[in-house]
This record gives structure tokens, C-alpha cells and sequence, in this order.
């Protein structure tokens, strides 16, 4: 059944509700998030927007999303029935005949979160108990450079 679903999720410092139901993806996070310094790091904010896609005619009656850190549950979306029942609605009545799929978006805000070591924070969606896995981001730190003398030659 998970052939054709994807689940992809960008990383960022923060997301944003804007004026006309638009969202603002601010400093965006390729594959690695370094923290200056050494662990255990507390970051003042994290967020993670998820697009998970279910190709025609994949129709889920239960989605379950996971957020972890290193197997740590931080949090947990789950689509209540009604809202796929709303969902599944709206995928018969408005698909056209080009339309592949049907995306969900949805966000995750980790606000602080304290990290005791180096790991990988990883969004999982459970569609129907097929597991889908998102890409992951990698926190590692950067410790200081002692290499060079921070007092002044004179």
C-alpha cells in the first residue's frame, strides 16, 4: 500500500501564520542543523512543515503522525476520523481527471526543545498502519575553536 506515498518535511527556525491563510517557512534547514557549542543544547524554537502525499486511489480512513528526537516522542498529530472522512470527501468531489493524489500539510512547532546529545529528529506518518518515513534532519554540534589563543600578541 505505501507505494507511491511520500511524506517530505522541511526544517525551519519557524513558522508563520500570515493574512490569507499562507504560511512563511522562516530559516529554512537543509539536511543538518549545527548548535554552536557542545550538548546538552536548548534551541528556543524548532519546526518542521510536512507534505504528505497519498496517490489515487489511496484513500486513508486514519492517519497517525509521530515527531521524535533519537526514538524520544516529542509529539503526536492524529487526524481524527471526521477530518479524513472531510478529507476523503473533498478528494472524490474535486479530482479532475490530471490529479495524481492528494496532499495534507501539516506543521509541528518544538518550542524550546532541549537536546542532551548529537541525534536526528525524524517525522513518521502511520497511513492505514502503513509506515511512511519523512526525510530526517541531523543535529550535531560545533564546539569552539581552542586550536588558536584568544588573548592578544603584543
Amino acid at each position: 500500500m505505501s507505494k507511491g506515498m511520500y511524506l517530505h518535511c522541511q526544517y525551519a527556525d519557524d513558522l508563520r501564520q500570515e493574512v490569507g491563510n499562507k504560511i512563511t517557512i522562516v530559516g529554512v534547514y537543509s539536511n543538518n542543523l549545527v548548535v554552536p557549542g557542545t550538548f546538552p543544547a536548548t534551541l528556543p524554537k524548532l519546526a518542521a512543515m510536512c507534505s504528505l502525499f497519498l496517490p489515487h486511489p489511496v484513500v486513508a480512513k486514519r492517519i497517525l503522525v509521530n515527531a521524535s528526537y533519537d526514538g524520544l516522542l516529542l509529539q503526536e498529530l492524529d487526524l481524527p476520523t471526521e477530518t479524513m472522512e472531510n478529507l476523503r470527501h473533498l478528494s472524490l468531489t474535486e479530482r479532475t481527471t490530471d490529479s495524481q493524489g492528494m496532499g495534507i500539510t501539516f506543521g509541528f512547532v518544538f518550542q524550546p526543545l532541549a537536546l542532551e546529545k548529537e541525534g536526528k529528529l525524524r517525522i513518521v506518518a502511520t497511513v492505514d498502519g502503513t509506515e511512511i518515513k519523512g526525510n530526517a534532519l541531523a543535529v550535531t554540534a560545533m564546539p569552539p575553536d581552542t586550536s588558536q589563543p584568544n588573548t592578544p600578541t603584543s
